[in-house]
């Protein structure tokens, strides 16, 4: 037996349902389903047991009649690098929550639930010293849009691709001089043109979960299309759209998964099919 590991057993309605949600969310692996209703899956020192009501010797009834089902507030607790970041990657799939970013005297935590409604602890530990040399939020790589029309810009983009504001600055003379609005999981600061931040067009790439439905949205929003959505060779389906500010949106959904020889040999047929 293996003392190391620490041992935890939750009751779920769909054991394989269960096995999904924890190997594709949070990294578990799966080391035994030797039955329907029972599975044995591990991270680090952390064994966890999945058993489905009436299954196995945990998944029995109580001499009082009472059946094990799934719920409860007790729960594993999982530590985090980024807090933010892990709530939005697993809202955009999908996952449900009991809770949102909660703020306590050592972190943030958020309460998870998998598909059966127990509950997983995401934490992120408050870091103490130094901040981290990149903010809370921000990638290495940040867009950057100076322009004379920030809060038209910022309309636009809500309008375009859903993004939501998620800071701004007014100077004292109620001008917006510095925002950030966040696509999908990704800031872009807008900033109001000034001799320093010259007014200038940007070229971006966005992915998103359905470029067509993406692409109607940022023509009605009021941009210009510069390509219809196509399936591309290298595996992407794309489309390209300019703003009233000549900012270049180039809007993507991945569909397919493709070797560095398979886009090779695509795009041979590509140039030879267009002569480009």
């Amino acid at each position: 037996m293996d003392n190391s590991k620490i041992m935890f057993r939750y009751i779920v309605n769909d054991t394989e349902r269960a096995m999904r949600f924890y190997e594709e969310n949070l990294d578990f692996r799966v080391d035994m389903h030797p039955a329907p209703g029972f599975a044995a899956l591990s991270r680090g020192n952390l064994r966890l047991f999945l058993n489905q009501p009436g299954v196995g010797g945990a998944g029995q009834k109580m001499p009082d009649g009472t059946a094990p089902e799934p719920g409860g507030w007790n729960r594993i607790q999982i530590n985090v690098d980024n807090a933010e970041t892990m709530y939005r990657k697993l809202k955009d799939k999908g996952a449900e929550f009991r809770s949102g970013i909660i703020e306590g005297i050592g972190g943030k935590q958020i309460l998870l639930k998998d598909p059966s409604g127990n509950l997983i602890e995401l934490f992120e530990a408050k870091q103490n010293g130094q901040p981290n040399y990149i903010p809370e939020g921000y990638h290495t790589i940040t867009p950057f849009i100076a322009t004379d029309q920030p809060i038209e810009v910022i309309q636009f983009i809500e309008s375009a691709f859903k993004g939501e504001v998620n800071s701004s600055m007014n100077s004292d003379d109620g001008i917006l001089r510095h925002a950030t609005i966040r696509i999908g999981d990704s800031l872009i600061m807008i900033s109001n043109g000034t001799d320093l931040y010259e007014s200038m067009p940007l070229m971006l790439y966005v992915y998103v979960e359905d470029v067509d439905e993406t692409y109607r949205q940022a023509l009605q929003a009021g941009s210009i299309s510069m390509q219809e959505p196509r399936d591309e060779f290298y595996g992407d389906r794309r489309a390209g759209v300019k703003d009233k500010w000549n900012n270049r949106w180039w809007i993507a959904t991945h569909i397919k998964d493709l070797s560095a020889n398979e886009i090779k040999m695509r795009e041979r047929e590509f140039r030879q099919q267009t002569k480009t």
